[in-house]
């Protein structure tokens, strides 16, 4: 198989129908300037070892948005943390869809948010787990 069709396969696999798989995106109603918050979820911390290994994991990524990230008075704030920051106690991982997480907000679709916001969220994604623009 050549490469262009793996990786064309791998994009689809990660991003179907062009949205992001391992997100999970939070919306505070607006109570911040920060008011969405995105969390790259997945192993893509891990690509590249050969074996589950927590000393060679990179740190975990989010991005705080605004609704317009890319305008000059926006916010478009990309983070990092040794943990998930959205991982519940006791749980493996955010809250379900619609459920509230105690300092984020509600979870919501990918779909649902602003599309600049989108974009954005789109091109992180797009860099952490490696694929190209194709």
């Amino acid at each position: 198989m050549p490469a262009s069709s793996k990786q064309s396969e791998r994009r689809q696999r990660l991003m179907p129908n062009g949205i992001p798989r391992w997100v999970r995106i939070y919306d505070n109603g607006g109570k911040t300037a920060d008011r969405y918050c995105c969390v790259y979820t997945g192993l893509y911390n891990n690509i590249g070892n050969k074996t589950f290994s927590r000393e060679r994991q990179r740190p975990h990524y989010f991005r705080d948005m605004s609704v317009n990230p890319c305008h000059p008075q926006g916010v478009g704030l990309f983070g990092e943390s040794s943990l998930v920051i959205d991982r519940l106690p006791g749980c493996w991982g955010g809250p379900s869809l619609g459920r509230l997480h105690p300092f984020l907000g509600r979870r919501i679709r990918f779909q649902d948010l602003p599309v600049e916001c989108q974009r954005v969220v789109r091109d992180d994604y797009m860099s952490i787990w490696y694929l190209q623009d194709a």
